[in-house]
Order: structure tokens, then sequence, then C-alpha cells
């Protein structure tokens, strides 16, 4: 009942805020277990219960031969109290965008305050195009303090305008 674009924001009643936890979470479930899995489909909240089964032999084996990805690198941007990431090229593929940073955590702060959640892709700020996590946070930090700034958000396949204002600079 998972679909492609939900973001899990639990596993079995435990706060997933970053993709770097869940893994772990679910390696060290016992297969043939239950859990509950709440996710936001479409910004809805939905909670799902899920069975965790072990990995196929098939798949085990042509996992040890290969090299683990590396885990995607998590970055605060502080003055917007979030943590973004790269995109994926899953990502890219699934929602078909070619530019911008994953939403991954949002604290109470000015990203919370405009509308921002995990899941989302921010693709412009203040109609610059961002690319990846360090031209986000160079942008950021050249920008006016308790000004309206405009942001090109990514949810889902519908892209929307958002307003953030910095209070600190």
């Amino acid at each position: 009942g998972i679909q492609p674009g939900d973001v899990i924001v639990t596993y079995d009643s435990k706060p997933v805020y970053n993709v770097g936890q869940l893994p772990p979470m679910v390696g060290n479930t016992v297969p043939g277990t239950h859990a509950s899995v709440g996710i936001l489909h479409h910004g809805v909240a939905e909670t799902k219960n899920v069975l965790v089964t072990a990995l196929p032999k098939s798949m085990d084996e042509q996992n040890s031969s290969t090299q683990p990805a590396a885990p995607a690198k998590t970055v605060k941007i502080s003055r917007m109290d979030i943590h973004v990431q790269n995109l994926t090229p899953d990502i890219e593929k699934q929602l078909d965008v070619h530019h911008g940073v994953v939403v991954v955590g949002v604290s109470e702060g000015p990203a919370a305050e405009a509308g921002l959640m995990p899941g989302m892709i921010i693709q412009q700020i203040n109609q610059q195009d961002v690319r990846n996590v360090s031209e986000l946070a160079h942008i950021v930090a050249g920008l006016p303090k308790d000004q309206p700034i405009p942001m090109l958000v990514r949810q889902g396949k519908a892209s929307i305008y958002v307003v953030i204002t910095l209070a600190k600079k």
C-alpha cells in the first residue's frame, strides 16, 4: 500500500526524520513481524500495516557482491530550519525533475511557517535555480532578513510557489 512519492514519517511508532534512519530500523525488525508505518500520501497522513520479510536469497547474494551505495548526505540549512539532501537518480526519474534538493526534515521556523514538509523538492529560491545543497546554502546565506522571498517547490508532480521570510542573518 505504500506508493512511490509517499513520505515515511514513522516506523513502528518511532519518528523517521531522515532517509538514513529507516534502513536500520527495518533491518532490526525480525522477519515475519508486522510493523505500522506512518506515511504522508499526497500530503495526507495515513498508517499502513506492513509485513517485514527477509530479503530473497538471490537478491542478498547479488547485493553482497556489489559496492554499497554511499548514503545521501543530509545538510542543515540553519536560516530556514530544514535538513535537505541532493536529488537521487530514483527521485529524478520518478518525479521527472532534473534540479533541486529534497527536504528531509523541517523544524519549527521559517520553512515550517512557509508550509515546507519532508518530501518536497526546493527547485528555486528568490528566482534562482537550486541544483544542489551547497548551492541552496550559498543562496540562502546572501538573502536579506525580514523580507518575503519566493520559493518554487515541488510536491509530487505539482509545483507551487511559497513565500519564506528569514529572520536570522
